[in-house]
């Protein structure tokens, strides 16, 4: 058998033609061999094929996205198996899982579990992924944690965007006008223009409008969302060896009309809305109205250095800007979802983040031996302010608060992660990683102040006086991976392996004190969560490279799983979960029958479960009923979701 990581090096690069339903392709004159292409990813920050990658791996080609008209971050849970995507279209609270375990995106105190990356950069915040997804050459899904591969380490899973590249080849572009129900209309499209043999410049760009499929039965209005953006790069390669991408890209949402979702045991989404009786009539019932506008910009520079023929260099640098405006009313909700005649809750939250991120990579692809060798560095500065006026109970009075939180988060690692082939049928696959997170968090809830203040009941609430204290850790930690691949034969591959992800803790938001307002209360911080995962499986090109079968099981446990509660108003508090407890299967298939068709299919089955955790908190809607009464609850052996 020839050895795999040669024959890896020589092999031509070519992406697959798939879909995700049954389609007919293009019919030839004189049809060659019937065989499914290769598809080939940069998982392991080198050229492989998807079979090759010793691990549950999604990869979304151009073709694919364009063929199930992905245009929209949220549609990824449609087309790839096990992930969920769940929230609004501009992705504000949206909550992203894999394998059943994500953070909403509303909960700044929290690391994502899931880690979004574009182009190798890790996005300051997973709100800025829900734009439209132009000019894309593909996407790759990798599930369980990943601490090896990635600058910046996820404990859930990675979903990493790769944009079209510019060439010095020649001039190409393309243009597109979508529209559909629900006021749908979409313009995107794009260019690649050479400018000198050395140089080229790519720009796209898209600007969509839609109302949402669902309409509010109090006021009639349905959600009303309209987003724009536009990306440049720029290509320097003076010769094969080095090249240099310039990129700098803008998007923009604002968002309108669109109602909180419900909640489940540890996401925060406030309840707002009595779901009409039939879930798929497109009714909702809101009281209230909220609007929100969002900006994001990047600017990055790659470089790539081939310095001989075994070792390269890769530098990513990134620069990273993205704040949001949220504005509205809205009601409290019972246990039963009625709600009162007037607004019980006014808000205002100006939440903003950057983030410069520096990656060094080093890679050796020999003959026996491939490894990648890595340094990664983050600074980022986020500023919180929300503004609240809630009514108290019944009677005419009002609370007006203010909530600050001003972080500071340094962020650095070491890893590596190799692959050596023992023999020709058996690759051993290993990495570490060293973490450092260091956290510096200023801020507190203070009553009587902020823009409602002149509505404050101070009679009934006392005013804070106290300035928000400052609390700071770090936190560190050794993970890595290792993986056994055997090759049955030249078209079936078996793993298994195990790998360990962190995710590091932080602070939840000091409160003042209920008997003296000059004085302050420390809620307890939260601990690093870990992560560890176990799969086997198989990949397999079978009957002469016409089906494609590959299939997953795994089983994976969190350790001090971070759960985040909502304390009853705009406010919550994160709390360490024993663990958690996640297994399952995940199957893909691709059948080229013939010339004229293709079928492709993939399937998951996701248990995730608390373990001990009997003293829960409990969520907003729950607070009514009889099981919390005492303020918390027994979840051990439940479903997160």
């Amino acid at each position: 058998m020839t050895n795999r990581l040669v024959a890896l090096k020589r092999t031509p690069i070519y992406w697959a033609i798939s879909a995700a339903v049954i389609t007919p392709s293009a019919i030839a004159a004189e049809p060659a061999t019937i065989r499914l292409e290769e598809i080939v990813v940069t998982a392991q920050k080198r050229q492989q094929t998807t079979q090759d990658v010793p691990s549950s791996i999604a990869a979304l080609n151009e073709e694919l996205l364009s063929k199930t008209n992905t245009t929209n971050f949220n549609d990824l849970g449609k087309i790839a198996s096990g992930i969920n995507i769940s929230g609004r279209q501009d992705g504000f609270s949206n909550i992203i899982r894999i394998r059943g375990v994500g953070t909403n995106t509303f909960t700044p105190s929290i690391r994502p579990a899931v880690g979004i990356f574009l182009d190798e950069i890790p996005l300051v915040r997973t709100e800025a992924a829900f734009n439209n997804l132009a000019d894309l050459q593909r996407i790759e899904v990798l599930k369980g944690p990943q601490a090896t591969l990635f600058g910046k380490e996820v404990s859930s899973g990675a979903i990493s965007l790769f944009t079209k590249r510019p060439h010095a080849d020649g001039i190409e572009g393309y243009a597109e006008l979508n529209a559909g129900n629900n006021d749908l209309v979409e313009l995107r499209g794009g260019f690649n223009l050479p400018i000198t043999e050395t140089t080229a410049i790519r720009i796209s760009a898209y600007d969509t409008s839609k109302s949402g499929d669902t309409k509010n039965i109090i006021d009639g209005k349905s959600p009303d969302i309209e987003s724009d953006g536009f990306r440049a790069r720029f290509l320097w390669e003076p010769n094969s060896e080095f090249s240099a991408i310039l990129s700098h890209e803008e998007n923009n949402s604002e968002a309108a009309n669109t109602p909180s979702e419900r909640v489940s045991n540890g996401d925060f989404t406030r309840q707002v809305a009595t779901l009409a009786p039939d879930p798929f009539d497109g009714k909702t019932e809101v009281v209230g109205t909220q609007e929100r506008s969002s900006k994001s910009t990047l600017t990055s520079l790659h470089l790539e250095w081939e310095l001989n023929y075994d070792w390269s260099f890769t530098s990513v640098t990134g620069f990273q800007e993205w704040e949001q405006a949220i504005g509205g009313d809205q009601l409290n909700g019972s246990a039963n979802g009625a709600t009162s005649a007037s607004p019980s809750l006014l808000f205002v939250n100006d939440p903003k983040e950057e983030s410069l991120t520096q990656e060094f990579r080093f890679l050796y692809d020999g003959d026996d031996w491939a490894s990648v060798i890595g340094i990664f560095y983050s600074d980022s500065e986020a500023t919180t302010q929300t503004d609240l006026l809630q009514q108290v109970g019944f009677a005419n009075l009002a609370s007006a608060s203010l909530v600050t939180n001003d972080r500071e988060v340094q962020d650095w690692g070491i890893f590596t992660h190799n692959t050596y082939a023992l023999t020709d049928e058996l690759e051993l696959t290993f990495g570490l990683r060293y973490s450092e997170v260091e956290r510096e968090v200023t801020g507190g809830r203070l009553d009587g102040q902020g823009l409602f203040a002149a509505n404050h009941s101070g009679a009934f609430i006392p005013v804070s006086t106290w300035t928000p204290p400052t609390q700071k850790e770090t936190w560190e930690a050794i993970t890595g991976t290792i993986k056994l691949s055997y090759w049955v034969s030249e078209d079936t591959n078996l793993y298994a392996g195990l790998d360990r992800g962190f995710k590091a803790g932080g602070f939840n938001t000091p409160r003042q004190n209920s008997s003296d307002a000059s004085q302050f209360d420390i809620v307890p911080s939260f601990d690093p969560e870990f992560a560890h995962s176990f799969e086997v499986g198989f990949k397999s090109n079978l009957l002469d490279h016409t089906l494609r079968w590959s299939t997953a099981l795994f089983y994976q446990t969190y350790d001090d799983y971070q759960v985040e509660i909502p304390d009853g108003t705009f406010g919550s508090s994160i709390q360490n979960a024993a663990e958690v407890e996640i297994q399952g299967l995940e199957t893909d298939l691709a059948w080229q029958v013939n010339q004229n068709w293709l079928i492709d299919g993939n399937l998951a089955y996701i248990d995730s479960r608390f373990g001990d955790y009997e003293k829960a908190g409990c969520i907003l809607p729950q607070y009514a009923s009889t099981a919390c009464a005492s303020g918390t609850q027994d979840l051990s052996g439940k479903r997160l979701n």
